[in-house]
């Protein structure tokens, strides 16, 4: 895999691929949620990190959990972390269908998600894997089949 670094600031970067990668609207959906910095927050399908990342500019959130399922963008975001000088984003791969140990249950101030999501089989599916689990809700059956 291939990844670039894309500069936020000069102490933040965020690792972006082909397979996890980031456009305007994870500005601006980081720019609505209206964070706070005594929140404790939750990026859903996180990607690369983008949103999480984005929140580190100003005044970021106390924490920030950035669930995804694949295990690659959990790596594309360690990867960006690991070039920043910048606290309180935890990686966590997990499926959102099944909470993890440790999940903050009943102590989240904010969650975020950046669609968009189709249903299976519906509208353009992208062959790259990794997009495909990103953009569409497969059953549970077939997503089992997928290699990460």
């Amino acid at each position: 895999m291939e990844y670039k670094y894309e500069k936020l600031t000069d102490k933040i970067y965020v690792c972006a691929s082909t397979d996890h990668r980031f456009g305007t609207d994870a500005f601006l959906l980081a720019d609505f949620s209206q964070y706070r910095a005594k929140d404790k927050a939750c990026d859903l399908g996180t990607g690369c990190g983008i949103i999480p990342l984005i929140m580190q500019k100003q005044r970021p959130p106390q924490i920030t959990y950035a669930v995804d399922i694949q295990e690659g963008a959990i790596e594309q975001l360690r990867l960006g972390l690991e070039r920043s000088e910048t606290s309180g984003i935890v990686p966590v791969c997990a499926d959102l269908k099944v909470l993890w140990d440790d999940a903050p249950l009943g102590q989240l101030d904010l969650v975020t998600c950046n669609p968009p999501y189709k249903a299976d089989n519906a509208g353009f599916q992208s062959a790259i894997t990794a997009q495909r689990i990103a953009r569409h809700a497969e059953d549970s059956a077939s997503r089992d089949n997928v290699q990460y």
